[in-house]
């Protein structure tokens, strides 16, 4: 499990002020420092489960990713215990409903999850930011048929921030919360310290994937971006 379960990435919304509070002024302590992979940990509010945070450099472009996160085939290649992922339905371009199911351990159930959300853009400032939030349970009929085979989850969220280093690498800093439901607390913590790195490593490993080579290289071009990279990027020279 460690902990896909927490990683519902499918769709995208604006950062909330609130949940936005959850992830500043707070003490972080560092866990984890492998393969130029930060993970950090934190308490979250009235919750036993902690919030996590990794921070890594991956070499591809923002455009690359902008790519990878609106495509829900390619989330099973990188998200850490992704056993199916699928866009359920697209409202608009940047706000989309997304079904993750998450493989667990046996003998607990298989955890799947609705997320919904939207990108906040500022690519003229050379970020990106996508919030993660799982929707309410009583909305969950309306768009997929009970399972008896897998447990629904509702108390997700992660928010990535993506920042542009250069034409061909990004800062990614990932934050997620997940209370999977019937788990003890002590155990959820243990299986989420490793979501957020293996995620993060899927992420350096799939931008160099032969399979996905094609569709990264044909990442559209960003206008905004390519002002930023004209800009900010050249007056660093």
């Amino acid at each position: 499990m460690k902990i896909q379960i927490l990683f519902v990435f499918l769709g995208f919304v604006i950062v909330s002020s609130s949940t936005n509070a959850e992830i500043t002024g707070k003490v972080w302590t560092l866990i984890k420092d492998k393969n130029g992979i930060k993970i950090y940990a934190s308490e979250y509010k009235n919750s036993k489960i902690k919030i996590f945070k990794g921070e890594a450099i991956v070499d591809a472009g923002v455009e690359v990713f902008n790519v990878m996160l609106r495509e829900p085939s390619i989330y099973k290649d990188f998200l850490f215990r992704c056993k199916e992922s699928a866009m359920i339905k697209k409202f608009a371009e940047d706000d989309i409903l997304a079904l993750n199911i998450t493989s667990m351990p046996w003998p607990v159930m298989d955890r799947e999850v609705l997320v919904r959300g939207t990108v906040e853009k500022k690519f003229s400032k050379g970020i990106f930011t996508v919030l993660l939030e799982g929707i309410p349970l009583d909305q969950y009929n309306s768009y997929i048929p009970i399972s008896k085979n897998r447990k629904r989850m509702t108390k997700v969220w992660s928010i990535f921030i993506l920042q542009v280093l250069s034409r061909e690498q990004t800062r990614i800093v990932y934050h997620l919360y997940a209370d999977p439901g019937g788990i003890p607390a002590g155990l959820v913590n243990l299986f989420m310290s490793d979501a957020p790195y293996e995620t993060l490593l899927g992420m350096q490993r799939i931008v160099k994937a032969p399979k996905y080579a094609e569709i990264f290289r044909k990442a559209p071009t960003i206008p905004e971006l390519e002002e930023y990279y004209k800009g900010t990027l050249n007056s660093k020279k």
